[in-house]
């Protein structure tokens, strides 16, 4: 008897549904005829962020109504699921006409059930054939149910009569013998005859089941440069004009606002890929979309839809990039912002020279939009001193001096944190000093507006969300967590006194982490009204350390980054830089005490604190060998998270100063960082390609 506690992951593997039940040993993956009656390969794909919006996937399986398969599991990289996941269903001679029912359900990080599939079909004679089970994000709400309702993992024998299939513990929001099919309740039955033969490259990019030789879909970088697409939302249907629907290099995806807190999210919108020929095809004089796509952007949960031309048009047989995916090269050209690569070591060839811009002085603290640098200036000659704007284009271009602004000036701001954004509308600039918080607008010449705090030892601890600016401080009493409209700027009161005072705090998603001085982290999600929503990831542990710094990056969805320090700021019993499930446990070390600071040498004026990562680097400020002398320097330091086996590289500087760094920013095309030193103490490193 077959059980069905076996391998469900992103390659194939065999499931005879007949009431033998013997496993099929050497299945051939090629799109060759099995020396059985017949199969399916069952794909399983979704246009989400995986394993941020997908966690889990549950599939349960009958035959003729009898229980053969039930089983739920967790997706990478924490769990097994890769995407796209294939499983073989084979055929019975005896028989051959067993009707086929699957269910493919999508479970939330809640385990709640997020899309449900189901496909009532049966097993084609004589050929394997391919049959597709999207879950998309159009059929959200498809189904309800929890995944702990469900009993995984049992043997058939186990499962027969049970009620244990996955199909009696979770509902369909449609009728029986219908499933959602491009937002709407649809015919579930497939026609076995007429589906395609399976090929692994229609299925895993054009490359085979492990991975190789294929090309998954970047969200982010190919729809780096997107337009919005004015669509006729009674026939749901637009116009092409300057390309045609069979343009090699059409793709279009839905915008999300950031609080729908699904696909892959940038700035001010989240953006959900459409497949050609399921999410979009050819119609009249342009494409036309489902209809439930437009009803969402009529009832506002949808922004729009946008358009790219960028990288190969998206369809079902390209999957998109991401932790969980099964493909791990991007079709994305070199250069796009957003793109990845899994491949490849630390090396200087990822950037160009490190440049030190010369002049500035004394910088506390740096942070970027679009178009400018923000920096924190200390007592300047010339004036003047405070936050100021320079102008991106000509610090790249080493344009000394470059075109400047004044964003709030302020005379000896050597501590000064600053903050910019939300990206990509960064008007907003969060400062925080050791006499209060300030809130400006970088687009208006005018005063900020000042909120008096206190903090012991330097500047109130600040997170600038998409709405509100946080800060954790006192305004006279003891401290606690505050809130700031961003729209309307007034001082609330949140979270009350703490016991552990936060020594770092950052903003992703809707989410705020708050890093301890014992060593903890916790978080909540906003508004943060009481302490009874923070939710613990890391556990007190003083002798860890003091956490000084956090960062996150949506295309590394489930993952927390922080530097940690000891209390004396010199010496580190568990390492500096780390990594953590942003649900708690998981914990990886990236970089031990001696990656942090120079041996022997004096310590900082304040603890690290200076923190970045992107879709493959954690950047960080700490100590490096200088290749040029073999000297232990201070200055940036990067490493790739995605790897156990790979060290720490710094970036050499050309004019080779050794000072602690303050702050250090990240975007698709440049790192910046700074110093609190005489001359140059702003830096930056040109990328050779995205990621």
């Amino acid at each position: 008897m077959l059980s069905t506690r076996r391998p469900f992951r992103g390659l194939p593997v065999a499931l005879a549904v007949s009431s033998a039940l013997a496993l099929a040993a050497g299945l051939a993956c090629s799109g060759k005829t099995l020396p059985y009656a017949g199969g399916l390969m069952l794909s399983i794909q979704t246009d989400l962020s995986a394993p941020k919006d997908v966690a889990a996937v549950g599939l349960f399986i009958t035959s003729d109504g009898r229980p053969v398969f039930s089983d739920t599991r967790d997706v990478a990289p924490n769990g097994e699921v890769r995407f796209p996941a294939t499983i073989a269903i084979l055929g019975d001679e005896a028989r051959p006409r067993a009707q086929i029912k699957i269910r493919v359900a999508a479970f939330k990080n809640d385990g709640e059930v997020r899309i449900l599939r189901d496909i009532l079909t049966t097993v084609p004679k004589g050929r394997t054939a391919l049959l597709r089970a999207p879950l998309l994000w159009i059929n959200e709400g498809s189904g309800k149910g929890q995944r702990n309702q469900i009993v995984s993992g049992l043997s058939t024998r186990d499962t027969v009569g049970s009620g244990a299939d996955g199909f009696a513990k979770i509902t369909s929001a449609c009728p029986d013998g219908q499933t959602f099919l491009e937002g709407e309740c649809g015919d579930a039955t497939v026609d076995s005859e007429t589906l395609p033969d399976y090929q692994e490259k229609d299925v895993f990019g054009g490359g085979t089941a492990d991975g190789q030789g294929g090309r998954c879909f970047d969200v982010l970088a190919c729809f780096g440069a997107a337009t919005r697409v004015d669509v006729d939302l009674a026939a749901c249907s637009a116009s092409l004009a300057g390309t045609t629907e069979s343009d090699p290099n059409l793709s279009f995806a839905v915008a999300l606002p950031p609080s729908a807190a699904v696909g892959e999210c940038r700035g001010d919108s989240c953006l959900v890929p459409l497949d050609k020929g399921t999410g979009w095809k050819g119609g009249g004089a342009g494409v036309t979309f489902p209809k439930a796509v437009c009803a969402r952007i009529q009832s506002g949960a949808a922004l729009g839809i946008v358009r790219t031309g960028a990288c190969p048009t998206k369809d079902a047989a390209t999957p998109s990039c991401g932790p969980a995916s099964r493909v791990a090269t991007s079709s994305a050209p070199p250069g796009l912002d957003g793109g990845s690569s899994s491949s490849g070591s630390v090396g200087t060839s990822d950037f160009e020279p490190a440049v030190g811009y010369g002049g500035e002085p004394g910088l506390s603290s740096v942070a970027i939009d679009q178009d400018g640098v923000f920096v924190a200036r200390s007592l300047a000659d010339p004036p003047p001193s405070g936050i100021v704007k320079l102008a991106r284009a000509d610090v790249i271009a080493s344009k000394n001096p470059a075109q400047l602004s004044i964003v709030t000036d302020f005379a000896a701001p050597q501590t000064a944190l600053v903050q910019v954004g939300p990206l990509p509308k960064a008007s907003t600039v969060a400062v925080s000093t050791t006499n209060g918080v300030r809130i400006c607008d970088a687009t208006v010449v005018g005063p900020c507006q000042t909120f008096p705090f206190q903090a012991a030892g330097g500047p109130p601890v600040i997170a600038l969300g998409a709405s509100e600016l946080y800060v954790f401080g006192s305004t006279g009493g003891p401290p606690g967590l505050f809130a700031i409209p961003l729209a309307a700027p007034a001082l609330e009161p949140r979270i009350g006194p703490s016991s552990a005072p936060v020594s770092s705090m950052h903003y992703s998603g809707g989410r705020l982490f708050f890093g301890g001085v014992d060593g903890s982290i916790s978080v909540c999600t906003v508004p943060c009204q009481t302490a009874g929503a923070l939710t613990e990831i890391l556990p007190a542990s003083p002798s860890s350390g003091i956490v000084t710094a956090l960062a996150t990056d949506d295309r590394v969805p489930g993952k927390l980054f922080g530097l940690r320090v000891p209390g004396d700021g010199v010496t580190l019993a568990q390492g500096g830089v780390f990594s953590v499930s942003t649900s708690g446990g998981g914990e990886q070390q990236l970089a031990s005490g001696t990656d942090v600071f120079v041996q022997g040498a004096p310590p900082p004026l304040a603890p690290p604190a200076a923190l970045a990562v992107d879709s493959e680097y954690v950047y960080w400020g700490g100590a490096f060998t200088d290749a040029r002398d073999g000297a232990r320097k201070y200055g940036l330091v990067r490493r790739k998270h995605a790897s156990s086996v790979l060290p720490a590289e710094g970036f050499p500087e050309t004019a080779g100063q050794n000072q602690p760094v303050s702050a250090v920013v990240v975007d698709g095309t440049h790192v910046f960082w700074s110093y609190v030193r005489a001359d140059a103490a702003l830096v930056f490193a040109t990328k050779k390609r995205a990621f």
